[in-house]
Formats: structure tokens, sequence, C-alpha cells
């Protein structure tokens, strides 16, 4: 049977037991704010009894493990659900900002400047001869111009500055990478020596989310050595302690714009930019490379359409002095390809020979002072049908005018709904990920209380245990003397 000495060695050790227990209690209630902390259990074993001759006593209790309660699964899935998520909540941050240049709300937007513009020429055919009149046609004219072409380059700007935002977070990425290698090797080093790494994990799996915010990234555990690997778009980013950094090249063929590519050793790398669809990476690339230029194809083909429609009526006019000049109203543009009207929008402009002069201004259709009938037939042309290319076949197929400036609106408008529905679709489902989340791994206060109340009740007991074993021990000295 156990004797005074063991008894007080099962105290002693029962008391340090639960005085880690105590600690890792006050480490659960001190991190229940902190980001991805997972609640820390104790995994308590009666100590194997000690062997008396035909006898065993035991020997108390002993601390096997502390872990930490998490779902890999919904960890998984959060890692997941983050990067679309982030992909579209980027994206239709991107387009909002492309909508505001697109505004109408000033009065001064390119649908009224588009209007206008065919409202002058109503305002010449009413006054000919009136050179006042025929200046303000060519200032509004000019006044178009400068907005097709303005917004045009805004658009550019914009995949500038989606460019720019992705050369950043390519070198954010690698700084991630770097911290979630150097965690891989404190975790594989702590569970090779039997320690926990609990808070290691939660760090990790913080930096996993982090990344996948943005880029999108597959995650796999190796369960011998607690390691991570990231892998993006199906190549090695983290495995075990090394990175295969990302680097943002830029790309000559593309207005200079950043390439992104991943190391596949210390002298290569290869462009993976058409395959990255997800994390702010992803939106900022399907702003830059799909939707931006979508938008400034149909600018192109709107700027192609005016050009072509309105020089072919002003060339068969006459000017106030009644000669022929078969002037072109807008400069001309050239197509480098069939269906191609890349950069027509870019260069729209009023013919400079009518700005100096506006006289040249082709109003008659006789060559009559008082005529008005190439005015009529331009200002006419607001309500004409198939005047725009709109599937760049070389054919004018789309409506009118105003018909094809809306329709891109109504496109763009499309685009970014639904990027703002993709997101908030998301956004739910990862309040629900997170609500499921803490629901297993978050710290309960109520929870910490009880288990504290519990074990300070058992530490008392122990401690009281073993003031009457030292009470015994007195009196067994006692009789002893």
């Amino acid at each position: 049977m156990m004797n005074l000495f063991s008894a007080m060695l099962l105290g002693k050790d029962s008391l340090m037991t639960y005085q880690q227990l105590f600690q890792m209690v006050g480490h659960n209630i001190a991190n229940v704010n902190t980001e991805g902390y997972s609640r820390q259990i104790a995994e308590l074993q009666s100590v194997p009894p000690e062997a008396l001759g035909y006898s065993s006593s035991g020997r108390g209790v002993d601390l096997q493990s502390i872990f930490a309660v998490r779902s890999q699964f919904i960890n998984a899935q959060v890692v997941d659900k983050q990067q679309l998520q982030s992909r579209n909540d980027t994206l239709a941050e991107a387009l909002s900002a492309v909508e505001a240049l697109f505004s109408e709300a000033n009065d001064n937007g390119l649908s009224d400047s588009l209007g206008e513009f065919f409202s002058k020429w109503s305002d010449v055919a009413n006054q000919p001869t009136d050179l006042a009149t025929r200046e303000e046609m060519i200032r509004n004219a000019q006044n178009l111009a400068a907005r097709v072409s303005g917004s045009y380059q805004d658009l550019t700007v914009q995949q500038g500055l989606q460019n720019d935002k992705i050369g950043v977070l390519v070198d954010e990425i690698n700084t991630i990478g770097h911290s979630i290698a150097a965690l891989n090797v404190q975790i594989t080093t702590a569970e090779n020596c039997g320690q926990e790494a609990n808070d290691l994990l939660d760090e990790r799996a913080r930096l996993i989310r982090q990344v996948s915010e943005k880029i999108g990234v597959n995650v796999n555990y190796e369960q011998s050595s607690g390691a991570a690997t990231l892998t993006i778009s199906n190549r090695p980013f983290v495995v075990g302690s090394e990175v295969n950094e990302l680097s943002a090249i830029r790309d000559t063929t593309n207005s200079s714009y950043y390439d992104v590519h991943i190391a596949t050793s210390s002298l290569s790398s290869v462009d993976i930019t058409g395959e990255i669809a997800n994390g702010e990476v992803g939106g900022l690339l399907a702003a830059r490379d799909t939707v931006i230029p979508e938008l400034k194809q149909q600018l192109d083909n709107l700027a192609y359409g005016l050009i072509t429609h309105v020089n072919a009526i002003h060339q068969t006019g006459f000017a106030l002095d009644g000669t022929t000049t078969s002037q072109d109203f807008f400069v001309d543009f050239t197509p480098t390809a069939v269906g191609d009207y890349t950069g027509a929008a870019a260069s729209l402009e009023v013919n400079p020979a009518l700005v100096a002069d506006a006289t040249l201004l082709a109003v008659s259709a006789t060559g009559a002072a008082g005529n008005n009938e190439t005015a009529l037939a331009l200002a006419a042309l607001v309500n004409e049908t198939d005047v725009v290319d709109a599937d760049n076949d070389g054919t004018a197929d789309f409506g009118s005018f105003h018909d094809y400036l809306h329709s891109t609106y109504a496109w763009l408008g499309n685009q970014t709904s639904a990027a703002k529905n993709e997101a908030d679709s998301y956004d739910t489902l990862l309040t629900n990920l997170d609500n499921n989340r803490d629901s297993i791994s978050g710290v309960s206060l109520d929870e910490e209380a009880s288990c504290l109340m519990q074990y300070q009740k058992t530490y008392n007991a122990i401690a009281q245990f073993i003031s009457v074993v030292d009470g015994l021990t007195d009196t067994l000295l006692s009789i002893g003397t």
C-alpha cells in the first residue's frame, strides 16, 4: 500500500499538473479575442500504478497533452471560400470605380455629349449660314471627341492602377510565404521534440487564410512532419522550409503590364498569369485584362461607327461658299484588320481644317447657301440603326449610337452587379463558416470559468490531501521520538 512519502509525491505531482491546467485556462481566456485562436483543452491520464509487492498503488494524475480544438475541414472550406470572396470583392471594387467614370449624374456624361452632338446639327440646319452656330457645332463635336478619348484614357489609367496593385500584392504574398515556411520549421521541430505547437498552428492557419485573400492557393498538410505545402496554379509555392517566390515581370507585348511568374528553380520561372483566377490578384487580373479591355473595345466600336457614318454623309455636302470640299468631319481612322478598331476612341478628333475654318462645315446638299439637307441627314443619324459593328466582323449591325452606348453601360452594370452578388454570397458563406469554427474552436468565457472552478476545487482538495499527509507524517515522526 502507499506509504506517506509516496502520498506526498502524488500530491505534489498532482498539484503541478493542475497548475498547468490553470495556465492553459488562463491562456484561453487571454486569447478570447485573438483572431484565429483555437481553444485548448487538456487530456489527463492516470499515472500507472506502482507495484508494491503483491499490491499496487495509484500515483495520481498526469497531463498527457494539451491540444487545440479545430476542424481541418472547416479551415479548408474557409481558405477555399476566402479566395473566391476576395476575387469578386476586388473585381466589384475595381468595376465600381470604372462605373463612376461613365456617370451621367452631372449632365455632362458621354450619353449627354452624344445627344448634344446630334442636337447641334439640328441647330445648324435651322441656321445654315450662321457662322456662330457652325462654330458652336464644332466646339460641341470637340467636346464629344474629348469625352470619348478621355473615357478611353481613364480606362487605361484604371488598368494601370490595377496593375500597380498586382506588383504590391506579389511582394506581400512572398513575405507571407516566407513566414509560413518559417512556421513549418518551428512546428516540425516542436512536434518532433514531443512539444505542443498549438499556437504556431493557429498562426500558420491565420497566415494561410491571409494569403488566400490575396491569391488562390491549395493547401496540403503532411501528417508525419506537420508541415503545410501550398501550391499556386498547381505549382509548389511553399514546401516545408522552401519558398518558390512569385515575381511580377513586365510584359512588353501587353502595355508593360505585370505578368505573374512563379519560380521553378533559382534560375528559372514560369508565367502563371493566365492561370490565376482567385484572390485579390485574380480579381485585379480580371478587371485589367478582361473587363476593361472589353469596355475599351466597345468604345472603339462606337468611335469607329461615328467616324465612318458622320464622315460618309459630311463628304457629300458643300461648304458655306458652295464648293465641294469632300472634307471628313472626324479625322479618318483605318483599321489594322477587318473588325479591329483598336485606337479609334483614343484618336477621335474633329478635322483640324474645320476647327480652323467653320465655313468648311458641310451643311448644304446642293451648294446653295440656304440648303440644310446635309445637316438634317447628320442630325437624323441619332435615330439611324445598324451604325456600330458590335461583333467586330467588319459590318455595322447594331442599333443606334445611343442604343449601343446604353448596352455598354448595361453590360458594365451587369458585370459589376454579378461580382458584388458573388462577393456577398461568399461573404455570407464565410460568416457561417466562421460561426461554425467559433462554435468548435472559439473560447467561451462561461465554459472556461466553469473549468476554472472545477480545477480550483480539485486543486484545493489535493492541497488538503497534502496537508493531511503532512500531519500524519508529523504524528509518525513524533511516535518515533
